[in-house]
């Protein structure tokens, strides 16, 4: 399963098809997107996805290659090794103390 932003989507496909916020509810044939997006089922992330930013996490150093990054030296995580930003964040980090 992956979290999306259904406002951005929708507002990205609005865009995309020409058709203007208003009426893209009833723009053939794209008001089958607008139904799908409205009727997609939701969860709320914050209760559900508990994420630290690497900006605080216990297991990130600053990156010597890249300005304002981080490099992640959590032995668990995907992210081990590569270089991310501080608003990143993943399931495996902990908060610095």
């Amino acid at each position: 399963m992956r979290l999306i932003d259904a406002d951005t989507l929708r507002e990205s496909v609005v865009k995309a098809t020409g058709c203007n916020d208003i009426a893209f509810d009833n723009c053939f044939p794209y008001w089958q997107f607008s139904k799908c997006i409205k009727e997609a089922p939701t969860i709320d992330a914050h209760n559900e996805i508990e994420a630290v930013r690497c900006g605080v996490c216990k297991y990130s150093e600053y990156s010597s290659t890249v300005t304002c990054a981080y490099r992640c030296k959590n032995t668990l995580s995907p992210c081990r090794g590569r270089v991310t930003f501080a608003d990143f964040g993943c399931a495996y980090g902990e908060r610095r103390e």
